[in-house]
C-alpha cells in the first residue's frame, strides 16, 4: 500500500495519472462527508477515463440515497473481492483510523 502525503497533490496527481484502476471507499457506517467526497472524486476520475468503483464496508445509509442517484455506491461482498484484488490506488476518505476500512481494507493492504 502506497501512502501520500497528505499535503501532496502534485503526488495524488501523479498517482491517479500511473493508476488504471481506483477503489474508493470510506469508513465503517458512512456519513455525508466521506460519502460526498467519494461520489465527487469518482466523477472526476470518470472524467479522467479511470476504471474506478466505490466500495464500503457498510451500505448506504437511507437518508443519504439522494447523493447518489446513479446508484454508484456498492456496498462490499465477496463478489468484488476479485476486482478490489486488481486495483492500483484506494482513496480512503474521512477515515482517523484505517481499520475503520473494515474487510476493505484486509483486502487492500
Amino acid at each position: 500500500m502506497v501512502k501520500i502525503d497528505k499535503n501532496s497533490w502534485n503526488a495524488l496527481q501523479n498517482a491517479i495519472k500511473d493508476a488504471n484502476t481506483i477503489l474508493l471507499s470510506t469508513h465503517v457506517n458512512p456519513d455525508g462527508d466521506g460519502l460526498g467526497s467519494e461520489i465527487a472524486f469518482y466523477y472526476y476520475l470518470l472524467d479522467l477515463g479511470k476504471d474506478c468503483r466505490i466500495i464500503n464496508i457498510s451500505p448506504l445509509p437511507f437518508n443519504y440515497r439522494i447523493i447518489d442517484p446513479d446508484n454508484v455506491i456498492e456496498e462490499y461482498s465477496s463478489n468484488t473481492d476479485k476486482w478490489l484484488a486488481c486495483v492500483d490506488l484506494a482513496i480512503v476518505f474521512d477515515i482517523g483510523d484505517f481499520k475503520r476500512t473494515g474487510k476493505i481494507g484486509e483486502i487492500i493492504k
